[in-house]
């Protein structure tokens, strides 16, 4: 009896070491593979009934909340149909829902909102949407600003009726772009 319990006491708290282990690792902010099913789930939702691809820019998922940055591409050509942007979702029930970011008050000093993300939007998310993590935006410290790809100057805008504004909008896009990184830079 000795023998056993010299030998299973120890087994056990190795199992449950491991097992804590994972699961605060489960827990923690991070972004999932490229082909793993937690960002097919993510981007199947984002998708709805849609046939579309995505590049995904930016993807962080922490506590069943996801902001993902994302260029829709046509399936065909993989070429940038529109500008895209920043979505949230939430895993309710296990299903991942795309939340409305229309919500979100606005803030009349932060005229980009969801775009920039800044400080201040995010806290408006986490009023709006409670028990949202303020680590999964990219304006949290751990997280950078990816390059987002340019869309070709004669690829359609949703919006526009021929395209034909589609490189003074992008022009636009880069500049508000870049004075928001001056912007919280400075700050």
């Amino acid at each position: 009896m000795r023998r056993l319990t010299l030998y299973f006491l120890p087994t056990l708290f190795i199992i449950f070491a491991f097992s804590f282990i994972a699961l605060a690792q489960a827990d923690a902010v991070h972004s999932p593979a490229a082909k793993s099913t937690e960002r097919q789930a993510i981007l199947d939702a984002l998708r709805g009934s849609e046939n579309v691809m995505y590049q995904v820019n930016f993807i962080k998922v922490h506590n069943g909340w996801a902001w993902v940055d994302t260029t829709p591409l046509d399936p065909k050509t993989k070429q940038a149909t529109a500008e895209g942007g920043p979505n949230l979702l939430h895993l309710a029930n296990g299903r991942w829902k795309v939340m409305d970011l229309s919500k979100v008050p606005e803030d009349k000093k932060d005229p980009l909102g969801a775009e920039d993300a800044s400080p201040t939007y995010v806290r408006n998310v986490q009023r709006t949407f409670k028990g949202c993590p303020a680590d999964i935006f990219l304006s949290h410290p751990d997280n950078r600003l990816p390059a987002r790809p340019r869309i070709n100057h004669r690829t359609f805008v949703p919006g526009l009726i021929d395209g034909s504004h589609a490189k003074e909008i992008i022009v636009l896009r880069h500049f508000f772009e870049c004075v928001s990184r001056y912007v919280t830079d400075k700050l």
